[in-house]
């Protein structure tokens, strides 16, 4: 009786990991206009070899991603916020990872609860999505993602802890736990 509520317990912690990482991830793709459900996180000139710029910038290509709202250029983001990308300017702009330049695009989930992460890579893993891609890490001009071989990857951090109780009232000390 005691294995199988230990294989309970393991079993049902291993379901809740699955049921809290079951978030949607944010999927990003170049528009001239940003669909519903999709918010624009930057612009730039041409979709590849070129520089970005803020949402309003004189650009007609948007990076626009889905599972975000409150997207803000700012020098530092708020605590339920991820950076995804810092620029030098504003406008006709090299672009760095989110702690590069000053002006870091902060961007909100949809949920509100979780903040982004980015990571460059060569790939993104599972449970990441491309943004766009780098020529390299920083001081750098962008691309549709696979046109350059860094990736800009992100992911929802999910914060959530998880406690569990094992209560035995009567220990054997011959079983193991």
């Amino acid at each position: 009786m005691k294995g199988y509520l230990i294989f309970l317990s393991v079993f049902l912690f291993l379901s809740l990991l699955f049921i809290v990482g079951s978030d949607a991830i944010p999927t990003c793709t170049y528009r001239t206009t940003c669909s519903a459900g999709e918010t624009c996180i930057f612009e730039v000139l041409q979709e590849n070899n070129t520089h970005v710029g803020a949402c309003n910038s004189t650009y007609t290509t948007k990076d626009c991603c889905t599972e975000m709202n409150s997207v803000e250029i700012r020098s530092s983001c708020n605590a339920n916020e991820g950076g995804i990308i810092s620029m030098y300017a504003t406008t006709n702009s090299h672009a760095g990872t989110k702690d590069y330049y000053s002006n870091i695009v902060c961007a909100r989930n949809t949920s509100g609860s979780n903040p982004f992460v980015t990571n460059v890579r060569t790939s993104c893993n599972a449970r990441e999505n491309c943004v766009v891609s780098l020529f390299q890490a920083d001081n750098t001009h962008v691309g549709k993602c696979g046109y350059y071989s860094n990736s800009l990857c992100i992911q929802e951090l999910l914060n959530t802890t998880i406690t569990m109780k094992l209560n035995n009232t009567q220990p054997n000390w011959v079983e193991g736990v």
